[in-house]
């Protein structure tokens, strides 16, 4: 049988092709790498591991996209490079993960072998390297902000009106310290009537990039409302949704032990719970909106209810100066007699950021 020229040439061109396209495909193999999770269901998850830390481990090239996979789920963890695996005491090892018999992983370290963990031993996998992690330990960010507000009147009525706040945190990758405050004061025609304070002082621990643990102190005075001191003292858990310099919200709830003494009222101490919820959300250039939320309520008589919130605008004056305004709102379900359940306050004040 004869075969045309232009035949003979047509199937030399898509063999060459095939054998390109194979040769394409075994290069692309040959370079392909993967990292495995091993399940406690028996199952395998393929894909890059980005980070592991507390709670979840994050996959990225895997059949679904990114991929989230609780950290309780995972009994093993086999990487093909190097990654940073963080232990619990706060050292580090570089080396490439593979399963241990048993269960756990072996960390094979190129200067002094491999070494074997329990999960539970391993804090954290991630592919920064150890120098770089550490910093990030050991980085401390500061800021917070002090406002002040002062209203004079006279002629036919004379009243002075102060208002004073600040708010420092201190924030490094696994702890949070916030100490804020608030001072209010007036007096009308030379006779006080409204003198309170509160204060707040909380400290956060977080175990993953989104869950902490929290205890805090809060106290409370209001002269006006029979209230010489409430003190609560709180112990919990925390979610950290956003923290950014766009937006941060975060909430906590947890048990609390209540101490409330009054000027004329029957003092009282109870077991109690305590939630807070703490937004702020940037809207646009130089404005910003802001809610807290505060809530003290008791286990044995519910009627034991007190919430705080502080709800309001920030514009910002200049990189360090803003302009705030804000309505603060103390209400409580059962108020001495002779008292109001709610104080209101609209309040314009300008302040000083850090």
């Amino acid at each position: 049988m004869r075969v045309s020229p232009q035949t003979r040439s047509s199937s030399m061109a898509r063999a060459s092709g095939i054998a390109l396209l194979s040769l394409i495909m075994a290069f692309a193999a040959g370079g392909l790498q993967a990292d495995v999770l091993n399940l406690a269901d028996g199952s395998r998850i393929v894909g890059t591991i980005e980070r592991l830390d507390g709670a979840e481990a994050t996959l990225s090239g895997t059949f679904a996209g990114e991929l989230k996979v609780p950290r309780g789920t995972i009994v093993s963890i086999e990487t093909d490079q190097p990654v940073t695996v963080q232990l619990g005491d706060g050292a580090y090892l570089t080396g490439t993960l593979s399963p241990a018999e048993g269960g756990g992983v072996v960390v094979a370290v190129d200067e002094t072998g491999t070494r074997r963990l329990a999960l539970g031993q391993v804090g954290g996998v991630y592919r920064e390297d150890p120098l770089a992690l550490q910093r990030q330990e050991l980085a401390v960010k500061v800021n917070g902000s002090a406002n002040v507000g002062i209203t004079l009147a006279s002629g036919n009525s004379e009243s002075e009106n102060l208002h004073l706040d600040g708010r420092v945190v201190t924030r490094t990758k696994r702890n949070r310290y916030t100490l804020s405050g608030e001072y209010n004061e007036e007096e009308a025609e030379n006779v006080l009537v409204k003198q309170n304070w509160t204060g707040l002082v909380k400290y956060d621990h977080f175990v993953s990039d989104k869950w902490f643990w929290f205890s805090s102190a809060t106290f409370e005075s209001d002269e006006f409302a029979d209230l010489e001191l409430r003190s609560a003292l709180a112990a919990g858990m925390g979610y950290q949704f956003f923290e950014t310099d766009e937006r941060s919200l975060s909430v906590e709830f947890g048990p609390s032990y209540i101490d409330e003494n009054y000027d004329v009222a029957e003092d009282q101490s109870f077991v109690g719970a305590r939630w807070a919820v703490d937004y702020d959300q940037h809207l646009w250039d130089g404005l910003s909106f802001f809610h807290y939320n505060e809530g003290l309520l008791g286990l044995e008589d519910t009627d034991d209810l007190t919430v705080r919130s502080r709800t309001g605008l920030r514009m910002n004056v200049t990189d360090r100066i803003i302009a705030r305004i804000q309505t603060a709102i103390d209400w409580n379900n059962s108020p001495p007699e002779g008292t109001d359940s709610t104080d209101y306050e609209h309040s314009v004040t300008i302040g000083y950021t850090f």
